[in-house]
């Protein structure tokens, strides 16, 4: 008999194991935890790079502009023959200056004329110049429109009085901050010298 028992307990099947599968509930709501804070964590660093990213551009774009005016401010002054009064519907004033320029060789005895001023129908700087034929009438030439907004454009003129005595001419404009914030407008300065003054003969 007990070798019948030993036969039958050998012959027996083992007890199999249970295996659980999948996670628990708590398992489960601590990776959707995890998952949340990576996501919201990647989500607020790419909105920050893209903000910063858009500010830079903006500021590069600003310098660019200011650049491109303090050059043709600086050339148009040093080679003009003085300030005008006015030309054509133009004048000289606090937001607008008029310079005469030499007259060119290819073009004869017609006077040219390179106003600065600020737009009339907004904030923005433009550089135009005009050409008087000798006919009375004022043709309007090529036009620059700076792509900026400034909240003030300012021409100061030195020594002050008579506009033919200018020597010196200084532009200044406040420009607001590109993202528009509580940051204050930054002032920019530009002076050149009028290093012709009252010069008639034509340049080339």
């Amino acid at each position: 008999m007990k070798g019948y028992r030993d036969t039958i307990a050998r012959d027996a099947p083992a007890p199999q194991r249970r295996h659980k599968a999948g996670m628990s509930l708590i398992e489960v709501l601590a990776c959707v935890a995890v998952i949340a804070v990576v996501t919201n964590l990647a989500g607020g660093a790419f909105i920050s790079s893209m903000r910063l990213s858009k500010m830079g551009k903006a500021a590069a774009l600003d310098l660019e502009t200011l650049d491109a005016i303090r050059h043709d401010f600086i050339d148009v002054v040093r080679t003009s023959s003085g300030v005008c009064e006015q030309a054509g519907t133009y004048r000289s004033g606090p937001d607008r200056v008029v310079l005469e320029l030499p007259p060119r060789t290819e073009w004869g005895e017609a006077r040219r004329y390179a106003v600065f001023g600020r737009l009339d129908d907004g904030q923005r700087l433009f550089k135009r110049i005009l050409v008087d034929e000798g006919d009375g009438a004022i043709r309007e030439g090529h036009l620059t429109s700076y792509h900026r907004d400034f909240g003030m454009v300012r021409f100061d003129y030195s020594p002050p009085g008579d506009l033919a005595q200018v020597r010196l001419l200084t532009l200044t404009l406040e420009a607001p901050p590109p993202d528009r914030g509580k940051r204050k407008p930054a002032v920019h300065t530009c002076t050149a010298a009028v290093r012709h003054i009252g010069r008639k003969e034509p340049v080339q």
